[in-house]
């Protein structure tokens, strides 16, 4: 890829899930407690999601934030925070409508050379629509096999570790400031508002460095030199990593597919999904969060019968 694509004009992206309280998975209490109370808003399970965009030359593009809802009322304050886009859906995922406006806002026009995106498979990056659009914007695609990501996708395994780490920093020193929280007439504390977590995100996503976004695409197998001579840079490949045994497997392949060029021109991967996600990329939601039903376009209130008081058992 490296050989037919400028470091500047190959993108990466990855969609992934944020929340609205992000509860840290440790807590310090007394020895031999049966259960710690771990102070949240109630809202757990209320998800958005967001796309982070690279390029292998380590420029990072605006983050594109998906909220569950129509935010008919939310949605030109959010539009006014700069180096962001935020939109709507009724899930709270991207869609192929969104897909196409993001390819539109984010990418489309960045290049009058060719370019290429690495994607994963999920649905809406296969769809007719995305790669007729995707086509027209003289963007090729590559699609990262199902089951893969984990070892090739430069976001899902070098990016998102720093920018969640940052986000969860920021939720935690807002959550240890009483000054700074809003309360229900029922008196239980609202969940960070949309305009700050937009901001948060623009922030965390602020704080990865270029040097990880270079590197990330080194390791992951998208930038290394088409004659093999940087195969040892790619992760997977190390000692200790699930395909330590790959590199002279690859060598092989590379070596067989400069010498004997495809017959077909058919997509060998065009039907695989990731393993990882199921069909709807919802597999970390709750079925109820899944029907249509609009969250509360403010700060998604919680009523008075919620608890902000979540216990977690030991047991």
């Amino acid at each position: 890829m490296h050989r037919n694509f400028s470091s500047s004009n190959i993108f990466a992206m990855d969609e992934t899930a944020c929340w609205f309280d992000m509860p840290n998975d440790t807590t310090i209490h007394h020895t031999g407690a049966r259960s710690v109370s771990l102070k949240t808003t109630g809202h757990e399970k209320d998800h958005f999601s967001v796309i982070l965009t690279a390029r292998a030359d380590g420029t990072k593009l605006k983050p594109f934030v998906v909220f569950k809802g129509k935010g008919t009322r939310l949605i030109k304050e959010l539009e006014k925070i700069p180096g962001i886009v935020v939109r709507f859906s009724s899930n709270g995922w991207m869609n192929d409508s969104l897909t196409i406006e993001y390819l539109r806002s984010i990418i489309g026009s960045l290049s009058f050379s060719k370019c290429l995106l690495v994607w994963d498979a999920y649905k809406c990056h296969t769809s007719t629509s995305t790669q007729s659009e995707a086509s027209q914007v003289k963007l090729h695609t590559a699609i990262i096999p199902g089951g893969c990501t984990k070892f090739i996708q430069a976001a899902d395994v070098s990016w998102n570790a720093s920018f969640k780490s940052t986000l969860r920093s920021h939720y935690d020193t807002w959550l240890s400031e009483p000054s700074l929280h809003e309360f229900t007439k029922g008196g239980n504390m609202k969940a960070p508002s949309r305009s700050l977590l937009c901001k948060w995100v623009k922030s965390s996503w602020d704080a990865v460095s270029q040097a990880t976004i270079t590197k990330s695409f080194l390791i992951r197998a998208i930038t290394t030199s088409i004659d093999g001579s940087d195969d040892d840079e790619i992760h997977c490949f190390k000692s200790g990593q699930p395909c330590a045994d790959g590199q002279s497997l690859l060598q092989a392949e590379t070596t067989q597919l400069l010498s004997e060029p495809p017959s077909s021109n058919t997509d060998p991967f065009a039907s695989d999904i990731d393993s990882d996600e199921d069909e709807e990329n919802e597999i970390c939601i709750e079925e109820d969060d899944k029907e249509g039903g609009e969250e509360n376009e403010d700060n998604a209130e919680a009523d008075d019968s919620d608890l902000s008081d979540v216990m977690y058992n030991k047991d």
